[in-house]
């Protein structure tokens, strides 16, 4: 609690604008970087269920915290407000593995996704669907670290060298790195994902950090853990509908950091995702 109340003071003597991604129409800056805007995206726990959850909205974690995390209770419209867009879970096993599940809106008239899924909750109107989206991977070399995400989507590696912090990785063929900032006397969790060019200042593309996260509530079934702001050249839906691969892509990065982050101030928490896994199963429901 005490870590959690320097942040917000700290954060309180910060200029906001350091938590926004460059908007620009430079033709230096490689056309998927031209974002019409940005989204910050709460990452939440939710009671009983194992990792963590990522919402394409504030506004969309919030009908879904009013309501406790039970779907059943939320009145789903066509842009799918109040659904989680992603699940990450750690694979149990040995290995550090990674699933990331996706959530998908459908009328009850589309055709289910394509690839292997389960109906995770339906209306008169609409299907939500689940499906994994990729898994994430360590493979440890000599000197370095490297996070492969694999799946039906673009494939990445995040690197860093053993002892450090920053990630370095590739999105759409162009080069950036999560880089966090040395703190020696409050530990900073704020990453900014930097474009790696030639220019003087850096392009930002999005932004990790859990500075505005909840304090844990033993009232609350959902709490928020972190924040992930990143731009997004959709047309500013609140919902899980309109959202772009380029979007989702860095998202995965984000959540990949927060599992580091967690695994780092909470040691104990791969033992406690394990037993919540084998307790629940893979594929458990939000309620």
């Amino acid at each position: 609690m005490v870590r959690h109340f320097m942040r917000k003071v700290v954060r309180s003597l910060l200029d906001d604008e350091r938590l926004h991604v460059t908007i620009t129409d430079d033709k230096t800056v490689p056309e998927f970087l031209h974002f019409k805007n940005e989204r910050k995206m709460p990452i939440a726990r939710v009671d009983s269920s194992p990792g963590f959850f990522v919402f394409p909205s504030v506004q969309s974690f919030d009908v879904f915290k009013a309501n406790d995390g039970d779907l059943n209770r939320i009145e789903l419209d066509s842009n799918g407000v109040g659904i989680p867009l992603f699940h990450f879970v750690r694979k149990l096993g040995l290995d550090l593995s990674y699933d990331i599940y996706v959530y998908e809106l459908r009328s009850v008239d589309d055709a289910p996704p394509y690839a292997a899924h389960q109906l995770f909750h339906s209306t008169s109107e609409f299907k939500i669907y689940r499906s994994l989206y990729g898994t994430i991977s360590l493979n440890i070399k000599l000197g370095t670290m490297d996070y492969e995400f694999h799946g039906d989507n673009e494939p990445f590696v995040m690197s860093h060298m053993k002892k450090f912090r920053d990630l370095d990785t590739k999105i759409l063929g162009s080069d950036f790195t999560w880089h966090v900032t040395f703190n020696p006397v409050l530990r900073s969790d704020h990453y900014k994902l930097l474009l790696q060019d030639d220019r003087e200042s850096k392009f930002v593309a999005a932004h990790y950090t859990s500075e505005n996260s909840d304090l844990l509530s033993i009232i609350s079934t959902v709490t928020k853990t972190a924040d992930i702001i990143v731009g997004d050249d959709s047309n500013g839906s609140f919902g899980i509908y309109d959202v772009s691969h380029m979007t989702k892509l860095i998202v995965c990065q984000g959540l990949l950091i927060h599992q580091l982050e967690l695994q780092k101030q909470r040691p104990k928490s791969i033992k406690r995702e394990g037993k919540a896994l084998l307790r629940m199963g893979v594929n458990e429901r939000l309620s």
